[in-house]
């Protein structure tokens, strides 16, 4: 595992406990644009 790969995992996390922390369409839409940054990212 690259520093890369930590750092989204990490972000992964951090986004989604945000998500849950703020609830909401707030947390659904910041967890949203995570989800496609890191499928953006898988499809290269």
């Amino acid at each position: 595992m690259d520093i890369e790969t930590v750092l989204i995992i990490i972000v992964v996390v951090v986004g989604i406990g945000l998500g849950i922390f703020v609830g909401g369409k707030f947390g659904k839409k910041v967890g949203n644009k995570m989800k496609d940054k890191i499928e953006d990212k898988w499809r290269k």
